[in-house]
C-alpha cells in the first residue's frame, strides 16, 4: 500500500517515516510533502492510498487538503497527525475521522494502519466526514451532530436522537429515540465525548444514556434505570448518589 506522509515538520516526518519502516513494512512510502500544495501535486503523481497528514501547517491547513479535490476524485484514506489538546480530539471521535496524536504511539500506528488496509477506497464520504470535523474543530461549543460509521458509509446524528448506547465488546448498539437500533463497530469508550454533554451519564460500565429518555428509577433489587422504551439499565453503586442528584436537578 503506497502512502505519503504530510507535515511541514521535517524531524516530524523523519520520524513518523522511521516508525513505519520499523514497525509497518507493509507500506511503501511514496514521498513526503511540507505543505499542502505540494501534497496535492505528490497526491496526483504517485496516488497513494493511504495519506498520513499534519493539521496545523502554515499556508494551508491539512484540513483544506480536500478542498482542492472533487468527491468522486479522492481515491486515499487520510489519517491525520495532530498535535491537538484533548479536547480537539473529541472532533476526531464524532466525526469518525483516524487520527494519530503526536507523539505517535508504535501501537497506536499499527491499528491505524490495519484498520485501513482492508478499506474499500473511499467516496463523497470521507469529504464529508473532514467537513463535519472541520465544524467541530471551529465550535468550542457542544457536539451538535455525531458521525456513526455504516457498512454503506457514514450517517450523521444529533446527540437527541439516542436514547442509549450498550457496550459489546468490540461493538456498541446504539438505541434511537424513534424506536430503531443499529449496531456499529464501535466500542463505548468511542462514544464518551457525550458525557461532555449535561444529559448524557454513565450509569455502568457498559451503558451511556441521555437522562432525557429515563422514565424512571427503581430502588428495588440493588437500583436500576427505566429507559422510555421500556429497557432496564443497570446502574452501579459508585454511581448512583451522582445519578439521583442529576435526575433531582433536572426537576
Amino acid at each position: 500500500m503506497k502512502v505519503i506522509i504530510v507535515d511541514d515538520e521535517q524531524l516530524a516526518r523523519a520520524s513518523l517515516r522511521s516508525l513505519l519502516e520499523d514497525y509497518c513494512p507493509q507500506l511503501e512510502i511514496a514521498g513526503e510533502a511540507a505543505s499542502v500544495p505540494e501534497a496535492i501535486k505528490l497526491i496526483m503523481q504517485v496516488r497513494p492510498k493511504l495519506v498520513f497528514l499534519d493539521i496545523e501547517m502554515p499556508g494551508f491547513s491539512g484540513l483544506k487538503l480536500l478542498d482542492f479535490f472533487k468527491p468522486e476524485e479522492v481515491f486515499f484514506h487520510i489519517i491525520f497527525v495532530t498535535a491537538y489538546a484533548q479536547y480537539a480530539v473529541d472532533a476526531f471521535r464524532l466525526s469518525a475521522v483516524d487520527y494519530l496524536l503526536k507523539p505517535i504511539e508504535v501501537e497506536q500506528l499499527q491499528e491505524a494502519v490495519q484498520k485501513l488496509e482492508n478499506l474499500p477506497l473511499p467516496n463523497k464520504d470521507t469529504a464529508q466526514k473532514i467537513s463535519l470535523l472541520q465544524q467541530q474543530l471551529s465550535n468550542d461549543n457542544l457536539p451538535s451532530r455525531i458521525a456513526i460509521p455504516t457498512s454503506d458509509g457514514v450517517e450523521l446524528f444529533k446527540p437527541t436522537d439516542i436514547r442509549f448506547i450498550q457496550a459489546d465488546g468490540s461493538y456498541a448498539h446504539i438505541y434511537f429515540t424513534n424506536g430503531e437500533k443499529m449496531m456499529v463497530s464501535k466500542k463505548l469508550g468511542e462514544f464518551d465525548v457525550l458525557e461532555t454533554l449535561a444529559t448524557f451519564f454513565r450509569p455502568h460500565r457498559s451503558y451511556i444514556i441521555n437522562l432525557e429518555e429515563v422514565q424512571k428509577y427503581v430502588r428495588s433489587d440493588g437500583g436500576y434505570i427505566i429507559m422510555n422504551g421500556g429497557e432496564q439499565i443497570p446502574i452501579s453503586k459508585p454511581r448512583k448518589s451522582e445519578f439521583i442528584n442529576l435526575i433531582n436537578n433536572m426537576l
